[in-house]
């Protein structure tokens, strides 16, 4: 009876397992929600996104990969893979060719696989893009659906569209916490910078950012919010956190090489338009998740991303849900 009793005593002295889930995500993008309707128009984006693994219990793949990649005093590890969709047009869609000032139709349809490593105050990120844009990517037809059912213009000018070609991207993001103390009413204010690095024939840059964020449970949640389009919120860095809110702000400065959306093979009477390298981009949103479920809701501003644009600021709404499976 008294060893009996003595392992009761135990187990209930015991701490609770630690909160840990798979997570599936579904992810709209679209510049309808800021009132316009150009550059970047819309995205929607499917994915997974596994539990986080000690590195001493991930499946033995998943270790290798991590050991090959550097970061190796991160404590956890974790993989995604999202099938995303994502369209730019004109500002002008009822006309069958972009007027001059304006970028072409592109489309981009795109399979992504990831792997993280995270510890208590940094991150790191390591994603794998193979896709297509041109006619391949669908994106006409994605654009004629949604726009039939909100009743808006029908676009025009998809025969005008960057061309097939196949495409891949290697992504790199580093998140680090600079600071983090107790704030009023119970919530937590942290300061953290973020890293990027993008190479590939769609899209290559590099970028630096700084981001705040405002809220409970943000020691469990670190390196969820970024800057890029499909990824303001990353689902897969709360797997380890219950539940939580947070508001978050960033700004983030970008150096960009290619972008195969706005210099891609055309047809010849699109007119031409050049990348405009040094790029800008804000975002302001709210998170919010319990052990099932969560949600978030994202604004994006960014400066031209081309040099002919007659307008020096766009921007798109952002809507993420997730289903959680602790």
């Amino acid at each position: 009876m008294k060893s009996l009793f003595t392992t009761l005593l135990a187990l209930a002295a015991a701490p609770a397992l630690a909160y840990n889930a798979s997570t599936l995500s579904f992810g709209i993008d679209n510049d309808g929600a800021v009132g316009s309707d150009r550059d970047y128009s819309s995205g929607l984006f499917l994915g997974y996104h596994s539990p986080h693994y000690a590195l001493q219990q991930a499946p033995d793949w998943m270790a290798t990969m991590a050991d090959f990649l550097p970061g190796s005093d991160r404590q956890s590890v974790a993989t995604s893979l999202r099938l995303g969709q994502q369209m730019w047009t004109p500002e002008h869609i009822e006309e069958p060719l972009p007027p001059p000032g304006e970028r072409p139709y592109a489309g981009l349809l795109f399979l992504e696989g990831g792997l993280s490593r995270y510890a208590e105050d940094r991150a790191d990120r390591y994603q794998l893009l193979f896709g297509t844009v041109g006619p391949n990517a669908l994106a006409e037809q994605g654009q004629r659906f949604i726009h039939f059912l909100i009743g808006s213009d029908e676009p025009m000018g998809w025969d005008s569209q960057i061309e097939n070609q196949l495409v891949f991207n290697l992504d790199y993001r580093g998140d680090r916490r600079l600071a983090q103390s107790p704030g009023d009413w119970g919530r937590t204010p942290e300061i953290s910078v973020i890293g990027r690095a993008r190479a590939g024939n769609f899209q290559s840059e590099a970028a630096m950012g700084a981001m705040f964020r405002w809220g409970e449970g943000l020691g469990s949640s670190f390196a969820s919010a970024g800057f890029q389009p499909g990824q303001l919120v990353d689902p897969g860095a709360l797997a380890g956190s219950a539940k939580g809110q947070f508001l978050f702000t960033g700004l983030e400065a970008r150096y960009r090489f290619n972008d195969i959306t706005i210099e891609g093979s055309r047809p010849p009477d699109v007119p031409d338009t050049t990348i405009e390298p040094l790029q800008a981009s804000l975002v302001l949103g709210y998170v919010f998740y319990r052990p099932r479920w969560g949600a978030s809701v994202t604004f994006e501003a960014h400066s031209r991303a081309y040099r002919e644009a007659d307008h020096n600021v766009d921007g798109y709404g952002s809507v993420t849900l997730f289903w959680r499976f602790p």
